[in-house]
């Protein structure tokens, strides 16, 4: 933890902490914008299709991120509490709940997709 008694402090260490978030955070938007910007060049309906589909897939990924990122504190609580043989289960656990998310979004994606092919 580190003590802060001035405001520039304060605020060096804030922006230490938001500078990678809101990178990252406009660098999400930034893809969809792209997305959209590129493809206005070919016509309606294909902006109307990547547009929806954006308007579709972005929510599933913010959210699916974030359920992800909740493994990030309760490696940072492991490693402040001197457990650190439990951290490796810890991410474990993560990598299996990835995959099972990965899983039941391509399934709910693409189940349509898959009946046609039988």
């Amino acid at each position: 933890m580190v003590e802060t008694k001035t405001k520039s402090e304060k605020l060096k260490l804030l922006f230490k902490i938001v500078f990678p978030i809101l990178i990252t955070q406009v660098a999400m938007y930034l893809v969809t914008f792209f997305d959209i910007y590129m493809t206005a060049r070919y016509g309606t309906e294909d902006l109307a299709g990547v547009s929806i589909g954006s308007s579709f897939w972005v929510p599933v990924y913010i959210g699916l991120a974030g359920i992800l990122m909740s493994i990030t504190p309760i490696v940072a609580q492991l490693m402040g509490a001197k457990k650190r043989e439990e951290v490796k289960d810890a991410v474990q656990h993560g990598i299996y709940l990835a995959v099972i998310l990965a899983i039941a979004v391509f399934l709910f994606f693409f189940s349509e997709s898959i009946r046609s092919l039988a």
